[in-house]
């Protein structure tokens, strides 16, 4: 049997109560024989404060308005993020290039 399923058989997340990975994550340690990622691994699966290449995915806090500016703020790591996974574009708030405001350093700032 997953995981998943072991977890879901005796708890029930309510909406919007925690982060689902966090509530996830405090049930599945507690399972017999659960072997779980050390900090520093699972810090590798997912991106969301501290940049790591080639990650599982990215994590966007806030639907993508509250971002980290180590992985967001340099132009040529978006980019690389986005081609990485351009899933990321059906999340985050973005505008067109063309909708950029003079002066705009592509790092959140008009100079």
């Amino acid at each position: 049997m997953s995981v998943i399923k072991q977890v879901l058989e005796f708890q029930s997340r309510y909406n919007d109560t925690e982060p689902e990975d966090e509530w996830f994550g405090k049930r599945v340690i507690t399972l017999p024989g659960a072997n779980v990622a050390t900090g520093a691994q699972e810090q590798r699966f997912s991106v969301e404060d501290v940049w790591h290449p080639k990650p599982l995915g990215f994590h966007v806090r806030d639907g993508g308005k509250n971002l980290a500016d180590d992985v967001w703020k340099d132009p040529t790591r978006r980019k690389g993020n986005f081609d990485y996974c351009p899933e990321l574009v059906i999340v985050m708030p973005m505008k067109l290039e063309r909708e950029r405001c003079e002066g705009d350093n592509k790092e959140g700032e008009i100079v």
